[in-house]
Parts: C-alpha cells; sequence; structure tokens
C-alpha cells in the first residue's frame, strides 16, 4: 500500500495494526505524521515498509509510538520532526509501552531530540539496524534515551 501527501497523518492504530510492504512518503501531521500508534494498549508491527520525507511538527516524524511498536526490515529517510523523534518517537506512560527495531534503517532524519529514534519511559531493543547520519539541534543526533 501507499500512503502519500495526507495532511493529518496517514494512520492512527488504537488496536492491532500490522502494516507490510508499504510506503509512506511525504505525510504531514502533528505527531507520528506516517502511522500514531497511540493508545497504551495498541499494538503495532511494521515490515518491510519505507517511511520518506514525513514531517511532524511535534514528535515522530514517521511514527509515534504510546504502545507497543515492532518495526522490522524498514527504512526511515528523510523524516523530521519539531520536537522529538525524526523518525520513530517513543513515550511510556503506564509500563506496557515497548519499541523493537530490527533489520533497519533509520538515517538522514533530524529533530530537536533523537534525530532518528527518541525514547521516554519506553524500553527500546534495536538489534542489528544502523541509525547514522541523523541530526538534531539540542540533543542526540542519532538517538536520545535509553536503548536496552
Amino acid at each position: 500500500s501507499t500512503f502519500r501527501d495526507n495532511q493529518t497523518r496517514a494512520i492512527m492504530n488504537n488496536g492491532n495494526l500490522t502494516v507490510r510492504n508499504s510506503l509512506f512518503q511525504d505525510n504531514a501531521g502533528y505527531s507520528g505524521s506516517g502511522i500514531l500508534n497511540g493508545a497504551t494498549r495498541a499494538n503495532l508491527t511494521v515490515e518491510n515498509s519505507t517511511f520518506r520525507g514525513n514531517t511532524a511538527t511535534g514528535s515522530g516524524g514517521a511514527i509515534y509510538n504510546a504502545g507497543v511498536a515492532t518495526v522490522s526490515y524498514s527504512t526511515f529517510q528523510n523524516n523530521r520532526s519539531g520536537q522529538d523523534g525524526g523518525a520513530i518517537s517513543s513515550y511510556g506512560f503506564n509500563g506496557r509501552e515497548r519499541l523493537t527495531l530490527e533489520f533497519s534503517i533509520v538515517e538522514n532524519n533530524q529533530a530537536k531530540n533523537g534525530g532518528g529514534i527518541h525514547m521516554s519511559g519506553v524500553p527500546t531493543q534495536v538489534l542489528d539496524s544502523k541509525i547514522r547520519q541523523n541530526t538534531a539541534t539540542t540533543a542526540g543526533p542519532d538517538g536520545y534515551g535509553t536503548f536496552i
């Protein structure tokens, strides 16, 4: 599937969602302009997808996670946010939230904090992924928060 040029975000998930073989390009919104995984009980799986040129004025240029998210074999390029996480921003509110990034590339993204990935109160696991050449105007060009 292709999600392109949406002005309020492409997808908002408050349940269980699996996205495969998709392109998210040039979407805009406040947070999570590609996908907002919005509820603490929300489960998101992304496989073999590309997020390119998405822009959030808030956090999470491509993905904003406030639930459980697993991203595999995906690419994040040239996304940006005005606040946290140029590509991915992940926030914890009740201890259930998780973020796993595996076999993926996060490059050339930009944000105020965590140009590539921003985590706050969320256990985050990165496996066999490349996080490189991202920029942040305040802190953490490639990542900001605690990786496990």
